[in-house]
């Protein structure tokens, strides 16, 4: 309940805005793993998700939802916000951000209308995190609307996401694009982005789906000879934990700057794994243990008749439910 004093394990609020409402600035606020309503976050604080119920340890994830599209996931205005371990899902807008700085890191924004709307919020930080599955409307980025301020794009995977005019709309003189380490492919309607070319920095190490990587007004886009432009990143499709794992032979494996990506990814899971650093939100591995998913990924669909060869190999790979091949394992496929 929101009347406990929400200061001890023994004694937690049941919502976000509950424990917001009892906090101080610069206070950390614990997220128990489950699934939670809207926030309004405005005071300068830290909030971690994916804790077990006695608050001891990481486990995973916690959500938020928007309600069918209706409400934001989380409103932020404080002046100093940080969040982490958090999916925000089937949101109108995952994070509305007006005010104040915001961190996000590890985590998902994922099946909402926009992922994203920075209207004036000074700088926002992502850092792992995936936006995908996201249909916006009008001239709003599907999973970035900047209109003021910098968005800095950091070891993140934007795809999958459509409606809108492109994926990332950020175009006023005041808005302001960083990207290094990142995917940016796979999002349709009119594109990946639409800038201004000078307020953009790209820090490197980037897979851009198109060449060129963005539409731009007021000046040409400067990239960097380690981005890679008009390059399929080789993404498995999204799944319930809110990313997308790499193919095998993705041209993200070990391709990122390891000097600077951060420690673990995504899920938290160690980087880097193998020769260096992948791009993106997620560092794969092959450590996978309990299967959960299988997803083909190569010549599908596809139909012949009977007696005659496929033309293409049929190819699908076994995942446990944190998006890492299980190797070992038998597929048993029924042809109709």
């Amino acid at each position: 309940s929101d009347t406990n004093t929400c200061d001890s394990p023994g004694s937690p609020c049941l919502t976000i805005n509950g424990a917001v409402g009892k906090a101080v600035d610069d206070e950390l606020i614990k997220v128990a793993v489950g699934t939670y309503p809207a926030a309004n976050i405005n005071k300068s604080i830290t909030i971690t998700g994916g804790w077990n119920n006695t608050f001891s340890s990481q486990i995973g994830f916690s959500t938020v939802d928007g309600n069918n599209k209706t409400t934001d996931g989380f409103s932020v205005s404080g002046p100093n916000v940080s969040i982490s371990r958090f999916i925000v899902q089937n949101s109108n807008r995952g994070i509305y951000h007006t005010a104040g700085t915001l961190d996000f890191e590890q985590g998902a924004l994922i099946n909402g209308k926009n992922g994203i709307y920075n209207i004036s919020g000074t700088n926002t930080v992502f850092t792992n995190v995936t936006i995908s599955g996201n249909s916006a409307s009008g001239l709003a980025g599907s999973a970035i609307s900047n209109v003021s301020g910098t968005v800095d794009v950091r070891y993140s995977t934007i795809t999958n996401n459509t409606g809108g005019s492109y994926a990332i709309y950020s175009v006023n003189g005041s808005a302001y694009i960083e990207i290094g380490n990142s995917i940016l492919a796979g999002n349709t309607n009119n594109g990946d982005c639409y800038v201004r070319g000078p307020n953009v920095t790209s820090h490197g190490y980037n897979i851009f789906g198109l060449s060129p990587a963005c539409n731009t007004t007021g000046g040409g886009l400067v990239l960097q000879p380690t981005d890679k432009l008009g390059v399929n990143p080789e993404l498995l499709s999204l799944l319930a934990n809110g990313l997308h794992p790499l193919k095998p032979g993705s041209p993200a494996l070990d391709a990122a700057n390891s000097a600077t990506c951060p420690a673990t990814d995504q899920r938290g899971a160690v980087r880097p794994v193998g020769a260096g650093c992948d791009i993106g939100a997620v560092e794969r591995s092959n450590t996978g243990t309990l299967p959960a998913y299988i997803l083909a990924y190569n010549g599908t669909p596809q139909s012949v008749d009977i007696g005659n060869n496929f033309s293409s190999t049929l190819s699908a790979i076994i995942l446990d439910e944190y998006g890492d091949p299980v190797s070992g394992k038998s597929v048993k496929i029924l042809y109709t």
